[in-house]
């Protein structure tokens, strides 16, 4: 018998039931997995693994996967206060979206091009940032992107690229993104400085030998 629960962690932990089995009988075999809780049934033809993120779960049973402010702690990005209110969904024109599906969670839901993947789990990387950065405040979006430069491979020179194509609140804070900030609060306050017109450099090397530099 197929064994279905590692096929759907292969897939991210959640994964239609197109691709799990291809013959009734592995379907029939699929359901009766679901029933003894090996695998939970999120929506109609879509399965996910009993442990899988709650955001995860929630999104998929929407129809989508989780989006932009909502993604930044599943990339491990700094997170600004606040954003956890509400569970924000990425679905395709194709499939029908259920906000209603969200339960207790106030959900939003974007939609983006038929075909778009994955369409299930945590949107990549390059999409979070786009969204998020057109979500947040200012200083915020450029916290998060200071992030991102600081603790994954994405370079200043990708970023710039990237963000030529969004829209002109998000490409300024890519413009202003530094990968010397070393954490949210001092990212928030170099922007806040810099709109009061006070330019601050972050990590500035000290005169004094060794490496010292100011915080």
């Amino acid at each position: 018998m197929t064994d279905f629960v590692p096929a759907a962690r292969l897939a991210g932990g959640v994964a239609r039931t197109s691709e799990l089995t291809s013959t009734p009988s592995e379907r029939r075999a699929l359901e009766r997995t679901a029933a003894r809780g090996h695998l939970v049934r999120l929506r109609r033809g879509v399965y996910g693994v009993p442990d899988l993120d709650p955001d995860i779960a929630t999104a998929a049973r929407v129809g989508g996967r989780v989006a932009g402010v909502s993604g930044l702690r599943h990339h491990g990005l700094w997170v600004p206060p606040g954003v956890g209110s509400m569970l924000h969904v990425e679905v395709a024109d194709e499939v029908e979206g259920r906000p209603e599906a969200g339960e207790q969670t106030a959900v939003c839901v974007h939609w983006v091009e038929s075909g778009t993947r994955p369409r299930f789990g945590v949107a990549p990387l390059r999409e979070t940032l786009a969204r998020a950065s057109n979500q947040l405040p200012l200083e915020f979006a450029v916290a998060v992107l200071d992030s991102a430069l600081r603790s994954t491979p994405l370079t200043p020179v990708e970023l710039q690229l990237e963000s030529v194509t969004w829209r002109p609140s998000a490409r300024t804070a890519a413009e202003l993104a530094d990968e010397r900030s070393e954490s949210g609060t001092e990212s928030v306050l170099r922007v806040l400085l810099h709109e009061a017109g006070i330019h601050a450099t972050p990590q500035a090397p000290l005169p004094l030998g060794g490496g010292q530099r100011a915080d």
